[in-house]
């Protein structure tokens, strides 16, 4: 009987010896593939340290365009919208934008003739410096075509064929011609383009268009985010996705 016990505890500490042995093994597996992953994590991270370490690019700020308008002659001091000048009169320009900048200077006169300044392209402005539109000591003279007149001051943060090629197009035609019958509704469109703000133009003009009507003759800028009017005698501009600004002078060029 005796012998008998002994060699039952003997099969029950074999046993508990054999699983012993079998859970070493597998933790010892488990354990060496936990190294290897690791290992592979780490080649893989040294193997390619720019994707994994390269910090998130920077959104993009707006650009930022202000504008002073000034007449000389029977009338002086700032521009004020829907102003009445006449013949003979000079309007002056100065322009800052926030960084370096492609900037164009548009007339419409009141025969409809679109100009567009200078006639060589866009005029290039350093970062945060007022400059003289379109040349320093040319003030724009008002002839003897009498009528409703705009001036438009376009800002792009990138060359304007690469941010509206189509602006571009019709700016070109104007210079080469040395001037286009072209004001009026469809340069309107083209200055304003598919930006955000003229997306939400569109649904307020299809719900309201008296309103929106109205509301479109008043205001300054045509593409872009129209800033603080706390000086009227300068106005203010931020844009949009599409890095373009168009600032709109409404004037009378009376007889």
């Amino acid at each position: 009987m005796q012998s008998l016990r002994a060699g039952s505890l003997d099969y029950v500490f074999d046993r508990l010896r054999a699983l012993r042995y079998a859970a070493c093994a597998v933790f010892a597996l488990l354990a060496l593939s936990g190294c290897v992953s690791r290992e592979r994590g780490v080649a893989y991270a040294r193997a390619q340290p720019v994707a994994l370490l390269s910090p998130r690019p920077a959104p993009r700020t707006p650009l930022y365009l202000e504008v002073w308008p000034t007449v000389h002659g029977t009338a002086a001091g700032p521009l004020f919208p829907h102003m009445g000048l006449h013949s003979g009169d000079r309007i002056g320009l100065q322009a800052r934008t926030s960084r370096a900048a492609h900037v164009y200077l548009i007339h419409c006169d009141g025969s409809d003739l679109l100009s567009v300044f200078p006639a060589a392209g866009p005029i290039q402005f350093p970062a945060d410096e007022r400059v003289a539109l379109p040349a320093v000591g040319q003030d724009l003279r008002l002839t003897d075509a009498p009528g409703a007149e705009a001036l438009y001051i376009v800002a792009s943060q990138e060359p304007l064929d690469r941010s509206d090629p189509r602006l571009e197009a019709a700016l070109a035609r104007a210079r080469e011609s040395d001037g286009l019958h072209g004001c009026g509704s469809k340069l309107e469109a083209l200055l304003i383009g598919s930006s955000e703000h003229a997306r939400r133009a569109h649904a307020r003009r299809s719900i309201a268009p008296e309103r929106e009507r109205e509301r479109e003759q008043k205001q300054g800028a045509l593409r872009g985010i129209e800033g603080s009017q706390a000086y009227p005698s300068v106005a203010r501009a931020f844009s949009e996705e599409d890095g373009v600004i168009v600032l709109r002078f409404r004037y009378r060029h009376l007889p």
